[in-house]
């Protein structure tokens, strides 16, 4: 693990395979995945959020199912056109 997570990040390759099946939306619009851990996910999106913006989150699996999550907007990076976007679950 780099620095100080918390949890391991997993890098997301949406180019081909099971992994271009993966459908991410938040607040119901389609994002692109770029990696997750047990604590979050990172999103690029065309829109920008507020940080500390409550969020909610749905990962499509297709045949695998539905991941439905909340979360909280912890930091926005611009990435040229886009913005990066770190979304931390909420752990109950």
């Amino acid at each position: 693990m780099r620095g100080n997570r918390k949890y391991e990040r997993f890098d997301v390759n949406q180019t081909g395979g099971d992994a271009a099946q993966v459908e991410c939306l938040v607040e119901d619009m389609p994002m692109r995945l770029v990696d997750y851990s047990l604590g979050g996910v990172f999103f690029l999106s065309k829109k920008s959020f507020t940080v500390g913006e409550s969020v909610n989150i749905a990962i499509n699996l297709e045949n695998r199912g539905m991941i439905s999550v909340k979360g909280k907007v912890a930091r926005v990076i611009p990435k040229g056109k886009k913005w990066g976007i770190a979304i931390d679950f909420w752990i109950y």
